[in-house]
């Protein structure tokens, strides 16, 4: 399985939902996100689909990683390892609210494996 590449070409109704100001991005839409990221740095690994986490299903990370991750409702949150200490991985959330949801810790153990320590949130607002 090919846990890297884009999952399908956008189409319309895609293009639609980034757009609208209210529009929900979709799995699609976000893995079409890290493919591009992807391109940009070739050393940065991460970039998986986000359709992976919720099942444990990642592969090992070894190095600075930036991963996009599905809460499991209408969200979604960054995690990287960027500029951290070894077993260090910080936490973007634009609407944290004083609790790292389990699920989200539980996709951030899967891509770092027995090395990760401490999920650090990130103020983003």
């Amino acid at each position: 399985m090919d846990k890297y590449s884009i999952i399908a070409t956008l189409n319309d109704h895609d293009f639609n939902v980034i757009e609208s100001a209210t529009g929900w991005l979709e799995n699609t839409v976000i893995q079409q996100a890290q493919v591009l990221l992807k391109k940009v740095n070739t050393c940065i690994q991460g970039f998986q689909r986000p359709s992976l986490g919720p099942y444990s299903n990642f592969d090992r990370v070894k190095g600075n990683f930036i991963q996009i991750l599905h809460t499991g409702g209408n969200h979604w949150v960054c995690v990287s390892s960027a500029g951290c200490e070894k077993g260090t991985v910080n936490l973007y959330d634009s609407l944290f609210h004083d609790v790292i949801l389990g699920n989200v810790e539980q996709q951030v153990q899967n891509l770092v494996g027995d090395n990760f320590q401490e999920l650090l949130v990130v103020p983003v607002q």
